[in-house]
């Protein structure tokens, strides 16, 4: 069964991922759709990352 799949505007309107706006705005691209999942994974890897 596939996933269903969301446009980065539609993860940017989400409650669910209210709190993440400015990184979906900054990292996702207009022309992807993401599934749950992968949104998180991204924005995840993005929160985890190494600052130098």
């Amino acid at each position: 069964m596939e996933e269903n799949k969301f446009t980065k505007d539609q993860l940017r309107k989400s409650e669910t991922f209210r709190e993440y706006i400015d990184i979906i705005t900054a990292l996702f691209s207009d022309d992807l759709s993401y599934t749950i999942d992968e949104a998180n994974q991204k924005i995840n890897e993005y929160l985890n990352r190494k600052v130098m």
